[in-house]
């Protein structure tokens, strides 16, 4: 049985590289940082999320709780700024999630 871990304000996702390294599974991560959390898809899940924006595609691995921008606009959600949350009114939490 492999033990499963949650990583809280991940940013890079190097405590979350170190348990995979130990045969941890990452159940969930969170992080405010747009960029932060770019980079932890790209370490941990091998998504490139600005090429996903280029290319008008949508993650399969990454929601946001709140944003300022829908789901259709990912570009603008990888720079929105973080400490504007409060205004935000979009998010990708539904019944599936």
């Amino acid at each position: 049985m492999k033990f499963q871990h949650v990583e809280l304000f991940a940013v890079c996702g190097g405590m979350s590289l170190g348990l995979d390294a130990a045969g941890f599974d990452l159940f969930m991560a969170n992080e405010l940082s747009p960029m932060a959390g770019e980079t932890f898809a790209f370490n941990l899940f091998g998504e490139n999320l600005f090429q996903l924006s280029e290319e008008k595609k949508k993650s399969e691995n990454v929601i946001w709780i709140k944003s300022m921008f829908s789901d259709e606009n990912l570009k603008d959600r990888l720079r929105e700024n973080p400490f504007d949350f409060t205004k935000s009114k979009y998010t990708d939490i539904n019944s599936k999630t």
